[in-house]
């Protein structure tokens, strides 16, 4: 049998080629009441550690996807088996991908239909814990990393520029797995819209697939909103917000692209802001030295919902830029006032203590006329 690799080529910054490491894992409680996974090992004999990412749970009955090419005797087999062997599973993590080695899946049973005939899908047996991945130097060692992540009861690793995507290390994570037909994939929701250039090459790729109803819906939807904002007016408006609420990351690109950047105004920001993750989604869409990834964190911090605050902190947290971390920052305590969230003023004593505190400087003040 031959399942896809996809990871391999996919997902987060390079593997420490020739790195020696041992170290260990820990899994902290933070003031949100989430999890993060911190790693400490040892490169070339230097002492580092790192936070790996946060802990989500996946729950029961997820159903995760996986494309991969088989002939149709090889499909048989694969639907036969009902599960990911263990053995399988031990060739996979062997891999040195960018997370390691691991099986491949998406939540979503689009994204990656271009890397096979065949639609696998993993439906999750009991609720699993993945670490989601925040980007990192490149200096983990992901061959180490997903053996410890298993033995600390983790199973699988997550990217948080991809949250669709995920590598499964935990063979009891891959008991209950079938192939889907065209029966079973007329059942599925979709709940995101996709650039009509990407439900076009499914379509091409996947005419079973994409004859059903469900999908013949999604383009549609999919092509009338980009037809929509190309119209421009108060519609469109309307249309683009939705896209960047709830596209894919290339429709996002393709509506930013007709609206310009201009259009992602700070107040239209703030507004997003009120609605779980659509900040979230937009920030996957720049790459993080964009100018405007400053504005989407700053809206960010005087947003309602703690999910994008959480957000807004990590992107604070890791950020190289100790002065523009603290000129947010600063600004978000004077929006707030003695209403400043939790989470924020968590990130402002953090800052702090670590000696990362930076107010901005103020020449243009001591040498004003």
């Amino acid at each position: 049998m031959r399942y896809l690799i996809m990871v391999v080529s996919l997902l987060l910054p390079f593997f420490a080629y020739g790195a020696k490491s041992h170290g260990i894992i820990e899994i902290v409680d933070t003031e949100y009441g989430t999890q993060e996974v911190w790693a400490e090992f040892q490169i070339y004999g230097k002492p580092v550690k790192r936070k790996v990412g946060d802990v989500e749970v996946i729950k029961k009955g997820t159903h995760l996807y996986h494309w991969g090419r088989a002939t149709p005797e090889q499909a048989k087999q694969w639907n036969e088996a009902g599960k990911i062997s263990p053995e399988l599973l031990q060739r996979l993590l062997q891999q040195q991908g960018r997370v390691g080695g691991g099986f491949y899946a998406s939540l979503n049973p689009v994204d990656s239909s271009s890397y096979g005939n065949t639609l696998m899908v993993i439906d999750v047996p009991h609720d699993i814990e993945i670490v989601r991945s925040i980007s990192n130097d490149g200096s983990i060692p992901w061959a180490w990393l997903s053996r410890s992540l298993l033995q600390s009861g983790l199973s699988g690793v997550g990217n948080d520029n991809v949250r669709q995507w995920m590598t499964i290390i935990d063979a009891n994570a891959l008991t209950k797995e079938f192939v889907m037909g065209v029966n079973e994939f007329k059942k599925i929701t979709f709940n995101k819209l996709f650039a009509p250039s990407q439900t076009s090459l499914f379509q091409q790729a996947h005419p079973e697939f994409a004859s059903s109803s469900n999908f013949v819906d999604l383009h549609a939807r999919s092509k009338a909103a980009m037809e929509k904002m190309s119209l421009g007016g108060a519609n469109s408006q309307d249309t683009f917000q939705e896209v960047l609420k709830i596209g894919s990351e290339i429709m996002v690109e393709q509506a930013i692209a007709v609206f310009g950047e201009e259009s992602l105004t700070f107040e239209v920001l703030v507004k997003f802001g009120k609605e779980e993750g659509a900040l979230t989604n937009l920030l996957r869409s720049f790459y993080p030295s964009a100018p405007i990834h400053t504005t989407i964190r700053q809206a960010a911090l005087i947003s309602e919902f703690s999910y994008d605050r959480r957000t807004a902190n990590s992107f604070l947290l890791a950020s190289e830029d100790k002065v523009e971390a603290t000129r947010l920052l600063q600004e978000a305590e004077k929006y707030w006032g003695a209403k400043l969230p939790k989470e924020i003023a968590t990130t402002i004593d953090t800052l702090k203590s670590s000696k990362s505190w930076f107010p901005a400087p103020v020449c243009s003040q001591v040498f004003a006329n």
